[in-house]
């Protein structure tokens, strides 16, 4: 909780989960063996009652109120996010919801889920819906019950910790939020309660002694782990093994009352907050997650500091002591439900129906985001082209300019030199006249393409068509669009800044008989820098590989154009800022150079404008304000503004082209994010794939000539 608090020193709380289960898996498994040792046998329809007893009421509750002050204060756009996760949490399969959304780079990161939390509580009950059984299984017939359980968790332990060590450098996602690489925690406490006898034998002035290494071990771990700790993984293993170590004191039969450990861990706060434990982890994320939404939307301007925060914790503590005394404790000590399990099981149900029905209605009402205005569509790209052509916007000498029927086959004679390609230059260009009018627009039309609910599925057929990767080492090879059997070649490399531009080059592709090859993957730059991403929390390490696949492949295939993009906010593993301009000055340079050297023409795409929020969820909640949502001045306009800077000093003496997208989709320092009644951002910084459809003539009013220009000179 001082974790989710961001109270200072804490960057390594989250290890409190780790804490948590090997805690759980003591105590439930402590109960499991003394039961089995006591009547030879285990009441699993009793154990599931208990438990249904001990988890389900509170946490019921705490749902649905989140469904209700979530539909008050989180933008409309994400109720229906919120309704998955709350059914998700209310069927125990939340960690494979957040696992998902780890490792979609398309879901939206603007606000963290309220009931993100419910993971752990998932992971624990997936791992005692076979936990019981196994053990029944396991010790059928054993003459040492507490033995057998031992040799079963061993190997519960060596599968599951090498899986977590394995799997959490490359899948980061679904190591963190997975049972398989979890197992191994549980099983940690769980092979501690077959060892209790032994334990306690402990002589009693060790006791003091090993809980103060515990606490400490849990301590330095909370310091000195943060963001890019890879973990859980073999760091894990000091949070474990330091929980492991207080309860294997706690086992000690006797314990000097003035010991540091009865001083410490049995002072009556401590006590307090013990018992109320599950009730305050409960209630606090949401406090803290919804109060930071409602703060900013009711109070504009306002900063979550030390008095929020405050105010947090003592809403936080109030609700988990009303929970406790008035739902939690009197369900789980009644003497009616205890002895007539059938009736726990009916309590479940009804609580996992109530929740899902919170969810269902969350989902299916909708607010009304209409606003009454039609728009037009706007100016045409092609008619504003063809009233005001450009004399000067042809770069390439009009000789070696061909149609777009027949540039795929002219050939030029061996006595001819190639061609002499002037590079694309942007620097004055102007913005486009719909953009210009776009800036006078202040309410979102009511015919809006794509709406502001389906903004986030208009996506182009590089992602339809699974060809924008994920976590790969080499290329696809078979992502071949255009015109398939064209005699020319142009490749798209980057991330998913480059995937967005898709539409536009393959309908110039198409029209000038090109082959268009993509090569793109979420997060991983063009340039030869390490990146992390938050999102998925890990380093991405797989993109130096599939780097070298793709020049790999670019020279297979004999491209001969590539157009390379990529975000300019991705992290830089070292430090985790924003990729600096500095790198872009010192890595772009060799690869230019390698490119041309390999008979490859490099073009730069520049990177678009950065709104800082998701377009959608702001549109929605300003309809009648939207220039507040346009990207603007700040952080992201100058960061756009260095790198596009760094990269001109760079493509200026080697006569490369660089496409500004800046320039057709801003007026100054004003970026609409509505034009007529197209949105032009789907998330939180990528373009739509109809805006990109509608810039498609722009675009060829550019590239067209260099295209042409390289199939006339071969």
């Amino acid at each position: 909780m001082a974790y989710h608090f961001d109270l200072p020193g804490m960057s390594g709380g989250y290890v409190g989960v780790d804490v948590f289960f090997v805690i759980s898996g003591f105590l439930i498994t402590s109960l499991l063996i003394a039961e089995r040792t006591r009547t030879s046998k285990i009441a699993i329809g009793s154990f599931y009652a208990r438990r249904i007893r001990r988890l389900l009421p509170i946490s019921t509750v705490v749902l649905v109120l989140t469904a209700i002050v979530g539909a008050a204060v989180i933008n409309p756009l994400q109720w229906s996010d919120l309704a998955r996760e709350i059914a998700a949490s209310a069927l125990f399969v939340s960690n494979l919801e957040f696992a998902a959304q780890g490792t979609d780079y398309l879901a939206s990161t603007e606000v963290p889920s309220p009931v993100q939390h419910y993971w752990s509580l998932s992971v624990e009950e997936q791992f005692y819906l076979v936990w019981p059984a196994l053990i029944v299984i396991g010790t059928y017939r054993a003459r040492s019950v507490r033995g057998r359980i031992a040799g079963i968790v061993v190997v519960v332990i060596a599968a599951s910790f090498t899986a977590s060590a394995v799997f959490t450098p490359v899948q980061a996602a679904w190591s963190y939020f997975g049972l398989h690489t979890r197992a191994w925690e549980l099983g940690f406490g769980a092979l501690l309660a077959t060892a209790s006898p032994t334990l306690s034998q402990i002589p009693r002035r060790f006791a003091a002694i090993l809980t103060a290494l515990g606490l400490a071990g849990i301590g330095i771990a909370m310091i000195t782990f943060s963001g890019v700790t890879v973990f859980p993984g073999v760091a894990a293993v000091l949070p474990v093994a330091a929980t492991g170590v207080i309860l294997a004191a706690g086992c000690c039969a006797q314990i000097d009352e003035h010991s540091p450990r009865r001083g410490f861990l049995e002072m009556r706060w401590m006590q307090w907050v013990g018992a109320r434990s599950y009730s305050l982890y409960l209630w606090h994320w949401p406090v803290i997650i919804l109060g930071k939404v409602a703060l900013e939307r009711y109070f504009p301007g306002s900063s979550w500091g030390l008095a929020a925060a405050l105010g947090a914790l003592i809403l936080t503590a109030g609700l988990s002591e009303l929970g406790f005394r008035l739902i939690e404790n009197p369900i789980r000590s009644s003497t009616a439900l205890a002895h007539l399990p059938r009736w726990s099981y009916v309590l479940g149900a009804g609580s996992m129906i109530l929740v899902l029905s919170a969810a269902i209605a969350l989902t299916t009402f909708r607010s009304d985001l209409r606003t009454g205005v039609i728009a037009a569509e706007p100016i045409s790209i092609s008619e504003t082209l063809a009233e005001s052509p450009d004399e000067g916007s042809d770069p390439i000498p009009s000789e070696t300019t061909q149609s777009s029927t027949s540039s795929a086959t002219t050939q030029v004679g061996p006595s001819q030199p190639p061609p002499v390609l002037t590079p694309i230059d942007m620097s004055d260009a102007d913005p486009l006249p719909a953009v210009v009018q776009a800036l006078a627009t202040m309410v979102v039309p009511d015919n809006l393409r794509p709406g502001l609910r389906q903004a986030d599925a208009d996506l182009g057929t590089a992602y339809t068509s699974g060809c924008q990767q994920y976590f790969a080492v080499s290329v696809r090879s078979d992502c071949i669009f255009g015109d398939p059997d064209g005699h020319h070649t142009m490749a798209l490399w980057g991330d998913s800044h480059a995937s967005q531009w898709f539409a536009a080059l393959d309908q110039i592709a198409r029209e000038r008989n090109w082959r268009l090859i993509v090569l793109t993957q979420g997060g991983c730059p063009v340039i030869d820098v390490m990146t992390f991403n938050r999102q998925a929390g890990q380093t991405f390490t797989h993109c130096g590989p599939w780097r070298a696949s793709v020049r790999e492949y670019l020279r297979a295939e004999r491209v001969d154009l590539v157009v390379l993009s990529q975000y300019y906010a991705l992290l830089a593993a070292d430090g985790q800022g924003a990729v600096p301009a500095s790198a872009w000055s010192e890595h772009l340079p060799p690869l230019l150079d390698e490119l041309r050297s390999d008979g490859i023409e490099p073009v730069i795409m520049g990177d678009s404008p950065d709104p800082s929020e998701a377009t959608p969820a702001c549109l929605a909640a300003n309809r009648f304000a939207i220039s507040v949502c346009n990207p603007g001045r700040g952080v992201r306009a100058d960061r756009l503004q260095k790198v596009t800077g760094a990269i001109t000093e760079v493509v200026i003496p080697r006569q490369v082209g660089l496409i500004r997208p800046d320039r057709w989709l801003c007026v100054g320092d004003q970026c609409p994010v509505v034009v007529g009644n197209l949105l032009v951002y789907r998330d939180e910084h990528h373009l739509s794939d109809t805006i990109v459809r509608w810039l498609a003539p722009a675009l060829r009013e550019v590239l067209g000539p260099v295209l042409d220009a390289l199939a006339a000179g071969t």
